[in-house]
């Protein structure tokens, strides 16, 4: 099933949540639920579903640092690399034209 870390990931701007429990259980940024998705394929996806999901620089740098090799996994489902789903993101294109502010540096 979800780990706490799947859970943390769809759930939208949690980035200290994210952060503490992939501190906590290491390996869990590289557990794939019974789905076939990885925390960041969750997180990816779960952008592009409405407007109202901010897309987050944190969150996404705390699965990266948690598991920088999952940015070269397919999701099952989709078929797709996470970039291509970023892509996908409209969340994703929108964040990429905000201003950055120091909440982005934690």
């Amino acid at each position: 099933g979800n780990l706490p870390l799947h859970l943390a990931s769809f759930l939208g701007d949690t980035a200290p949540c994210v952060r503490d429990l992939c501190n906590a259980f290491p390996g869990g940024a590289e557990h794939r639920n019974k789905a076939g998705e990885l925390p960041l394929h969750t997180f990816l996806k779960r952008t592009g579903f409405s407007s109202r999901l901010q897309f987050s620089p944190n969150v996404l740098g705390n699965l990266l640092r948690a598991g920088p090799d999952t940015v070269a996994e397919k999701d099952v489902l989709t078929g797709l690399y996470p970039f291509q789903l970023a892509v996908e993101s409209t969340s994703f294109w929108q964040f990429s034209r905000t201003p950055r502010t120091a909440e982005d540096n934690e």
